[in-house]
């Protein structure tokens, strides 16, 4: 979308990202294969270079899972905004 010109005019994008180190058991729910966090990440960076940044994140804490080599557990669902500021 940033290539082909499509956000030139958006200056507000809110999402939420879904990092799982595997595929839910119900498929139903869940639509396609989720990204691997690499791609989300990458996508993410690729806002960032078009001037995007981030403003609000907000935890998911009904969703979180343990990692590997990290105690404890950590979220894995987050909701995003980031905003473009106006050029002057």
């Amino acid at each position: 979308m940033i290539a082909s010109g499509a956000l030139d005019d958006v200056k507000q994008i809110s999402m939420e990202t879904h990092f799982l180190s595997e595929r839910p058991s119900s498929p139903k729910n869940w639509g396609s294969i989720p990204l691997p966090g690499n791609l989300q990440l990458s996508a993410l960076r690729q806002l960032y270079d078009a001037g995007y940044r981030i403003f609000m994140r907000e935890r998911n804490m009904g969703s979180h899972q343990q990692w590997p080599s990290i105690r404890g557990f950590i979220t894995n669902v987050n909701e995003i905004s980031l905003i473009r500021p106006v050029k002057k």
